[in-house]
């Protein structure tokens, strides 16, 4: 037999004196050869270079392919002898181990992924065959970090069932990947005759000096694994094999690397044939020069066979041994394995982990500021990925961390750079975990001047034109939270809410404002309450009642007041004798009235249609449902009017009514249930209004307070009053610079002081009752155009001087007498003269 050489250059010749050889399947072969060349050569010219090993004998001969990787030049004794040179020739498989890299796979299967390192790390396109007959799954996301690319090769195989092996053609050897080793094919066209010892003259190819080994491996497999995407899903592969008591030893693995339930089983029996691979294996010698790793081989015992043997029958090859020696034998050692036994490559290449944590941008879709799916995942890219596209297909879908709260969502906005960790360390499986300023994106407020600030702010996308920020700002002294909404603000409490004020509060709403209450509203201010309006419109279906222990201002535009019930003000503080006011004593005093009953009822209906038209066409619908005349002042005409005049005296007009509930809760802390301190003093009223005023009551209206009243109409003044109109006050005063229209069930004004009503236009004042007006001090009513009083009852006028002024006439009374002033007198029908009189 005889073992030959040939490089790329032909000029190089190299007699082959010895050679040692390993070949196994899944490894790069590797063949040590020693040789002597007539003339030296370059070590430059053959090292890296293909070469080809033919080997030849008598029964089959065999070309391996590879190249070399190391050579060596042996000292000789004499300049002129020949060289001699030491080279190792390995598979081209072997440079893919000079090279290491990191570099990202998305949505390959595993035999897709070892094509394309294969081939362009030094097979080619054009020398790599796949032949798997399996389903192998695309991949979601692998990594190759920092490994070589053998290791990496080697990696994917172990874990999907894969095996390599070569092939040498005319000029290079082709790198062939496969999955079913139980199909693989025989190269020789009959058994190997099976013998006591070496028969190298034997006719046939034989097998001898064979050996059995027989290994305990473990007998069940158990895998699980866990996805995010389906958390409730219970990711379990069980397999078993072997014999009974192998089956008691497992060996399970987490995570399995699989997220469909149906495919647990299928890893989890890869995992096992691939740790008993080698549970029986069988070597022997042989002649057969042509056996490769990856082929089948046939052995039948000889019948001369005289030693008890269990190796027969059909076996792949998994390895080759080779020596060989000028002018001696070249033996061949043969390792195989029953062709019924899967071989799975044993899973001895280490997975990369990443100790710590790395940094990457948040990618996305072109002209995303935020690319999220339905969980928050985000997709980023790695600093190191030099491959990698800066898109929505940087990365496999990546969660992110959230604070631990039930509601948070924190999402990274494209071109941040976040924090990233790895689970258990493997970079197949990242998450984020923060973020991390840069240059390019700051802080959003300048350090170290705001370095006591802590802030929660977002930007609105696209464009970040504005922001939503709440901050933290804990300078001593300075303590501030500030919040700010870009655009609107939202707040939602399920329960109650409680705000307390130590000093002063300023609120500023720069358009409208509205204020819904589905229960009570209580407003308690021991001080002054100041509220300055453009135009305010209060509706009140029920009952409203103001206590006021000190001031109440006013001071609007225009007001319009509906009142379905009951207006009940409190003004000052209680005196003794002052007149009490309560809601129930004084529906209880109307209700008793018999007639009267007739034209409350009516002017409760009064109240709804005012209120009905306000809602539905504003003051002006009011205004003209509600038009004065002399008849029909509110709804139910003459009818509701006459029946009030029948019932005279009013006797709720006359008697004090029941205390009136003092105000709760108004204290200077707002958590007692008892009433806050008193005002400062008797308590003054005053209403002043810019434009026009409209107020409808449908019932009762009270004011009561020892110090004065005021009443200031810049525009038109209309009061409807359902029932009584009752004033208490130290001193009233009513000034309207337009015309004033009023009607009343009855009127009473009681004033310690002076009593002034001023009317720049005309006065109208209409009561179904009685009109009862008593001041301590001077009585003035002063209209500017036409004068118009209508009483139900009787008009009687009590004063030490009352005069009546229209135009340039006057009428006057007082003790001494009664004075009439006018250009024309003129009398109708009979007078009756009691004592002196003059004329002039």
């Amino acid at each position: 037999m005889s073992v030959s050489i040939s490089f790329q250059d032909p000029a190089i010749t190299l007699l082959c004196n010895a050679m040692d050889g390993r070949e196994r399947l899944g490894e790069a072969h590797e063949f040590t050869i020693e040789g002597t060349s007539p003339e030296p050569f370059a070590r430059d010219a053959v090292v890296g270079r293909g070469c080809l090993v033919v080997i030849e004998g008598g029964h089959g001969a065999r070309t391996i392919a590879g190249i070399v990787t190391r050579c060596s030049a042996l000292a000789t004794s004499s300049r002129d002898a020949a060289r001699n040179y030491k080279l190792i020739v390995r598979s081209m498989f072997a440079q893919l181990e000079l090279r290491t890299r990191t570099k990202t796979f998305q949505n390959l299967a595993t035999p897709d992924i070892v094509r394309q390192v294969v081939a362009d790390g030094a097979f080619g396109d054009s020398a790599v065959r796949v032949d798997v007959r399996g389903t192998h799954d695309p991949r979601p996301y692998v990594v190759q970090y920092g490994e070589t690319d053998a290791a990496f090769v080697r990696r994917l195989c172990e874990d999907d069932g894969l095996s390599f092996r070569f092939e040498a053609g005319e000029a290079s050897e082709t790198f062939i990947l496969a999955d079913t080793s139980t199909a693989a094919a025989a190269v020789l066209d009959e058994p190997l005759v099976l013998l006591d010892r070496a028969g190298d003259e034997a006719a046939r190819p034989t097998a001898f000096a064979p050996r059995s080994r027989h290994l305990r491996r473990p007998g069940k497999v158990t895998l699980r694994d866990y996805d995010y995407r389906n958390p409730a899903v219970n990711l379990e592969g069980v397999a078993t094999g072997g014999k009974g008591p192998e089956q008691d030893t497992e060996v399970y693995t987490a995570p399995g690397r699989f997220s469909d339930p149906g495919a647990g089983d299928a890893r989890a029996r890869l995992a096992l044939e691939a740790l008993r691979a080698d549970a029986t294996t069988v070597s022997f010698g042989t002649t057969a020069f042509a056996l490769a790793p990856g082929v089948r081989v046939d052995v039948e015992p000889s019948p001369d066979l005289r030693a008890r043997t269990h190796v027969a029958g059909g076996y792949l090859v998994v390895g080759l041994k080779h020596h060989f020696r000028s002018g001696g034998a070249h033996t061949l050692e043969v390792e195989a394995i029953p062709i019924d036994t899967p071989l799975r490559l044993p899973r001895i290449t280490p997975r990369p982990k990443i100790a710590g944590v790395q940094t990457a941008f948040v990618t996305g879709a072109s002209g995303e500021e935020v690319h999220v799916d339905a969980l928050g995942c985000v997709r980023v890219h790695f600093p190191w990925d030099r491959e990698g596209t800066q898109d929505d297909k940087s990365s496999l879908r990546i969660r992110v961390m959230q604070p631990q709260m039930p509601g948070s969502m924190l999402l990274p906005r494209v071109g941040w750079e976040v924090v990233v960790a790895y689970e258990d360390g493997d970079p197949d499986r990242p998450y984020v975990i923060g973020r991390l300023y840069n240059n390019k994106h700051p802080p959003p407020y300048s350090l170290p001047a705001n370095k006591t600030a802590t802030v929660v702010g977002t930007s609105s996308s696209p464009g970040a034109a504005r922001q939503n920020v709440i901050r933290f700002d804990d300078a001593a002294g300075k303590e501030v939270i500030a919040v700010g909404a870009g655009f609107g603000k939202k707040l939602t409490i399920a329960h109650d809410m409680l705000t307390q004020i130590v000093k002063n509060e300023a609120l500023t709403v720069k358009a409208s404002q509205t204020l819904s209450v589905g229960g009570s509203e209580s407003i308690s201010v021991t001080e002054a309450y100041l509220n300055d309006l453009g135009s305010q419109s209060a509706s009140v279906g029920g009952m409203q009642s103001i206590y006021v222990k000190g001031d109440l201002q006013v001071g609007v535009g225009s007001e319009s007041v509906i009142i379905g019930g009951a207006c009940l003000e409190k003004v000052g503080n209680p005196v003794s004798g002052a007149l009490n006011l309560a809601k129930s004593a004084a529906l209880q005093g109307v209700g008793s009235l018999g007639k009267v009953g007739a034209f409350v009822s009516a002017a409760a209906g009064l109240a709804q249609v005012g209120y009905q038209g306000y809602k539905q066409g504003g003051l002006a619908a009011v205004q003209g449902s509600l038009a004065m005349a002399a008849d029909a002042l509110v709804p139910g005409g003459s009818v509701a009017l006459s029946a009030i005049a029948e019932a005279m005296p009013r006797p709720w007009a006359e008697r004090p009514l029941a205390q009136a509930p003092q105000a709760g809760g108004g204290g200077a802390s707002s958590a007692s249930d008892t009433a806050g301190p008193q005002g400062p003093g008797p308590g003054h009223r005053n209403t002043i209004v810019e434009g026009m005023m409209t107020e409808i009551i449908g019932a009762a209206l009270g004011v009561a307070t020892p110090g004065t009243i005021g009443w200031t109409t810049v525009g038109p003044s209309t009061l409807l009053v359902g029932a009584s109109h009752n004033i208490r006050a130290g001193q009233a005063g009513v000034n309207i610079l337009g015309a004033s229209s009023e009607a009343l069930g009855s009127l009473s004004i009681t004033s310690a002081g002076t009593l002034t009503r001023d009317v720049t236009g005309a006065l109208q004042t209409s009561i179904a009752g009685a009109l009862k007006s008593k001041a301590g001090g001077t009585h003035t009513i002063k209209a500017g155009a036409a004068l118009k009083v209508k009483i139900g009852g009787a008009l009687k006028m009590k004063g030490a001087h009352v005069t009546f002024v229209v135009g340039g006439s006057r009428l006057s009374t007082s003790p001494s007498g009664v004075l009439v002033e006018a250009s024309t007198i003129e009398v109708t029908g009979t007078t009756k003269q009691k004592g002196a009189s003059s004329t002039s």
